[in-house]
């Protein structure tokens, strides 16, 4: 809580936590020390002076989220554009809502672990469906592979269909209409 007073007057800095530091023992039961994780949205390659190495015994770590929120609120703005046709401002005001995931003013940083497409999902269907996707995790789950594993595709997950080129969205969309139509007729 020090360290947090004491960096509020930091513009930069969105959060101050304790979380797991170093591994101790991975014997059970697994033993951590603590660590202190400071919380920023400049880019990854920027450092901030006023931040300590070590606050009263703890590890500091700087975590610096304005390149990875970025390239979220980017992603996201492409797959609202191809898949629903939103422009920027329109995903912008739908992004609001993850505000405090993206800055790391919420504790826990999934969004930035699992990629953005799990949290967009039951957006990315029409507003006279999305109950039905909010309701349904099956038809959820398959909609997140139809964009994270597209026909054809081989190799890892792809968290951001954005920065890959032979993306074929029109056959997503398709495969995405397809799954929706599926879950509508059950």
């Amino acid at each position: 809580a020090l360290l947090k007073r004491s960096l509020s007057s930091v513009s930069t800095v969105t959060n101050v936590e304790v979380g797991g530091g170093e591994t101790l023992s991975t014997e059970p039961p697994a033993v951590s020390k603590l660590a202190l994780y400071v919380y920023t949205l400049l880019p990854e390659s920027a450092s901030l002076k006023e931040i300590p190495d070590h606050y009263a015994s703890f590890c500091v770590t700087q975590v610096n989220l304005g390149d990875k929120r970025r390239a979220v609120i980017r992603t996201w703005q492409i797959l609202m554009k191809k898949l629903r046709g939103w422009d920027e401002s329109a995903t912008l005001k739908w992004a609001e809502k993850w505000d405090d995931a993206l800055t790391g003013r919420r504790s826990g940083l999934a969004i930035y672990h699992y990629g953005p497409i799990p949290a967009i999902v039951s957006a990315l269907v029409g507003d006279d469906i999305q109950l039905e996707a909010a309701r349904n995790a099956d038809l959820r789950l398959a909609i997140r592979r139809a964009i994270e594993i597209p026909p054809g595709f081989v190799g890892p997950l792809i968290k951001h269909p954005d920065q890959v080129e032979t993306y074929d969205w029109e056959q997503v969309r398709k495969r995405i209409d397809d799954l929706i139509a599926a879950s509508l007729e059950m």
